[in-house]
Order: structure tokens, then sequence, then C-alpha cells
């Protein structure tokens, strides 16, 4: 499996002002989930929530959200102003 620095593109990140909520839209909620930021190398830091995130710059997101029937992986670049 890719890593998911490696499935998206830092420099094409979507910049997000962290002043401001951001929600996610599920279909159906999880039972939790998980937002992982990554550089280009690793796991910077692990969160229950964006309104947690302190870091800023250009991440690889990684959302792990986890449903009565599996895991499921959300990734997305963003840059955190």
């Amino acid at each position: 499996a890719l890593a998911p620095f490696e499935i998206v593109n830092l420099e094409n990140a979507i910049a997000v002002n962290m002043d401001k909520m951001i929600q996610l839209n599920f279909e159906q909620n999880p039972n939790n989930y998980q937002i992982k930021l990554w550089n280009e190398k690793e796991v910077v830091s692990t969160y229950a929530s964006f309104a947690d995130v302190k870091e800023k710059g250009k991440y690889a997101v990684e959302i792990v959200a986890h449903f009565d029937e599996g895991t499921v992986t959300y990734v997305c670049a963003l840059q955190f102003l």
C-alpha cells in the first residue's frame, strides 16, 4: 500500500483557515475516526478532530474512519493557515 504522501501532491494542497471549523460529512457516521498528518516521510501527528490540529503548513491528511462493516481511509492534501 502507498503512504498518503505518495498518493497526493502536497504542492496542490487546498488552503484551509484553521479559524474556521472543518466538518467531515459521512453518508453513514463512523464509530470513530482519526486524522493523521503526514509530511513527506512519516506521520507527524494524530488527532480526533480538526479543531485539535496545531500544525501550520502543507500535509497529506489521512482520515481513518472505523465503521461496523470495516475501516475506510480517505486522503487529501491540505495547507493549514
